[in-house]
C-alpha cells in the first residue's frame, strides 16, 4: 500500500509537470506569436509608409521636373519677346532717325537745286 501511494503521488507529480510545462509552453507561444504579430504588423505598417513616402517623393520629383521644364519654356519665352520688342522699338527708333535724317538731307538737297537753277534762271 506504500508502494500504491508513492507511485500515484509521483504520478501526480509528472502530471503536474506536464501540465505545468504546458502552461508554460502555451505561455511562451503566445508571447513569441504576439511579439512576430506585432513585428509582422510593424514591418507592413512600415513597407505602407514606405510606399506612401516613395510616391509622394516621385510625384515631387516629377512636378519638379515638369515645373523646371515649364519655367525654362515660360523663361525662353519671355526673354525671346523682350528681345523681340527691344529689337523692333531699336529699330524703329533708328528707322525713325535715319529716315528723317534722309528725308532732311534729300529734301535740302533738292530744294538747294531747285532753288539755285530757278535763281539762275
Amino acid at each position: 500500500s506504500k508502494n500504491d501511494s508513492k507511485s500515484s503521488s509521483l504520478l501526480l507529480f509528472s502530471v503536474g509537470l506536464d501540465v505545468g510545462a504546458l502552461v508554460i509552453g502555451a505561455i511562451v507561444g503566445l508571447l513569441i506569436g504576439a511579439i512576430v504579430g506585432f513585428l509582422v504588423v510593424v514591418a507592413a505598417i512600415g513597407v505602407v509608409v514606405g510606399f506612401l513616402i516613395g510616391a509622394a517623393v516621385s510625384r515631387a520629383t516629377v512636378g519638379l521636373l515638369v515645373g523646371t521644364s515649364v519655367g525654362r519654356l515660360v523663361g525662353t519665352t519671355v526673354v525671346k519677346l523682350v528681345r523681340a520688342t527691344v529689337v523692333l522699338i531699336t529699330g524703329a527708333t533708328v528707322g525713325l532717325l535715319v529716315g528723317t535724317t534722309v528725308g532732311l538731307l534729300v529734301g535740302a538737297t533738292v530744294g538747294l537745286i531747285i532753288g539755285a537753277t530757278v535763281g539762275l534762271l
